[in-house]
């Protein structure tokens, strides 16, 4: 029989007090206000919605419940970080939340090497941003999971889509390893291969022969070995939605590369760590700061964790990822459950939740692509032509004159403390819309000459930052 793998997430948050970055720590007693909790520590709980939250360093986490992979289990995963989301938003009205990170824990498959190889491009194009650092993955061997970490996203349909992805590939390779074969090692940490998005290239092997592949041409040969899974884990939408992103029909956040690179010269990224920068554009305000999403029910894995917590009769003294000790009140023994499924059909036993266990699924195999087909080498090999209009790669930038002609000779010294100087800042700040109005507009700029494009862009002086010495994964420097 197959062992039944689980999904979670890990989403860390930054918060700032108007433009000032503070330490979570202070506000923590906010989020015990509302529910019922199990305090694990004066800075980490687990509430009744299953979900887990802790201070971690300066910054506040968001820790989902372990998801069972099985059918409609990314919109599950999805709300149940949307719970979270919302719960640290609402008991801090006063803040504003970026993101900072997002680790995804996944049961453990094989060894870390073999399970990150194949994975590592389609989840830096879903789990990254134009200005991420680099992919990591841990070996919780310990607890039997391991973690892909990335950076935080805000597009909850981006989320729903990558849980699909990653789930359907936990399940895909116990059944066959990816063909395709990358021409570099993959460690613990791999640098970030999309920075110029779809458009990126990466070095593919096939049968001794070396390409050089488009991360677009790549995650569509990747999405067709596992489309199998993707049909059995996911429902209309779900699919829907992921083959969407696949295909470019919908908008990944590494496809906007105006609003990153705009934000970067903005100092809208700093030391990993997003400001509450607000970009104005025809559609409106576009800032990194976290809103509030829409009411929903808790999914039924939260409940059951929650049951836990509201249960009168436990005196919890550990919840974790896959182990629950308490002490029974009525037969004032101390008991251990130990194994997620374990844990879910004991809250259910004590509680009335419906709870029949974790169906397995029908036998699947993954999509063959033979390696021999003509086809598949020209796949790996071709080109596609951008399109300087509708473009999301960075390089269409530097075929557009009107771009380069605008910040010609543009260099302005600004806050010299003089009524002269305080009237160019107020007209910078009508400045800084047009401007962004227009590069949300036009094409991107080119990756090599970001740092050329940063001499003509305007730095506005802001309220001083705590700096941290950590990348946008979380992950020390």
């Amino acid at each position: 029989m197959r062992k039944q793998r689980y999904i979670g997430i890990e989403n860390e948050l930054i918060s700032f007090k108007g433009d000032r970055k503070i330490e979570f720590g202070s506000h923590f007693y906010n989020l015990k206000k509302r529910g019922k909790f199990f305090e694990i520590s004066d800075k980490a709980i687990r509430t009744n919605t299953g979900n887990g939250y802790y201070v971690d360093g300066t910054e506040i986490e968001i820790l989902t419940p372990p998801i069972p992979i099985n059918k409609g289990f990314s919109s599950r995963l999805t709300d149940s970080l949307m719970v979270g989301r919302n719960h640290v938003i609402e008991n801090t009205p006063f803040l504003k939340h970026t993101g900072y990170s997002m680790h995804w824990n996944i049961t453990k498959n094989g060894d870390r090497s073999s399970f990150g190889r194949d994975i590592v491009v389609p989840f830096q194009l879903f789990g990254l941003t134009p200005l991420s650092v680099a992919s990591a993955l841990r070996d919780k061997e310990s607890e039997g999971r391991f973690e892909l970490l990335g950076d935080s996203l805000v597009n909850e349909d981006q989320i729903n889509a990558t849980a699909l992805l990653l789930g359907a590939y936990a399940l895909a390779k116990e059944k066959s390893n990816f063909p395709i074969n990358l021409d570099f090692d993959v460690d613990k940490k791999v640098r970030n291969l999309v920075e110029d998005g779809r458009y990126s290239i990466v070095n593919t092997k096939l049968q001794g022969r070396n390409y050089e592949t488009q991360v677009q041409d790549f995650v569509n040969l990747f999405y067709d070995w596992l489309s199998p899974f993707v049909y059995k884990l996911g429902d209309n939408k779900e699919i829907g939605n992921l083959e969407g992103f696949i295909k470019g029909e919908k908008k990944l956040e590494v496809d906007y590369m105006k609003y990153f690179f705009l934000l970067n010269n903005l100092k809208g990224k700093v030391e990993g760590i997003y400001n509450p920068v607000n970009i104005l554009s025809q559609k409106g305000v576009i800032s990194p700061v976290l809103n509030k999403n829409s009411i929903r029910d808790i999914p039924l894995e939260g409940k059951l964790l929650g049951n836990l917590i509201s249960n009168k009769n436990f005196k919890i003294s550990s919840l974790s990822w896959d182990n629950f000790t308490f002490r029974d009140k009525k037969d004032k023994t101390v008991k251990t459950i130990k194994g997620i499924e374990e844990i879910y059909k004991f809250s259910a036993k004590n509680s009335s939740l419906k709870y029949s266990g974790t169906k397995n699924l029908p036998a699947i195999e993954t999509k063959c692509i033979d390696s021999s087909n003509e086809d598949l080498e020209e796949r790996l090999g071709k080109r596609r032509e951008y399109n300087i209009d509708e473009d999301t790669s960075g390089h269409s930038c530097e075929e557009t004159n009107s771009f380069k002609n605008y910040f010609k000779d543009f260099n302005f010294n600004f806050l010299k403390g003089t009524f002269q100087n305080c009237l160019i800042f107020a007209s910078s700040i009508a400045f800084t819309a047009s401007l962004s109005l227009f590069l949300l507009n036009k094409p991107l700029a080119n990756i090599e000459a970001k740092e050329r494009i940063k001499e003509y862009i305007f730095n506005l002086e802001e309220s001083p930052q705590e700096n941290t010495k950590k990348d946008s994964l979380g992950v020390t420097i």
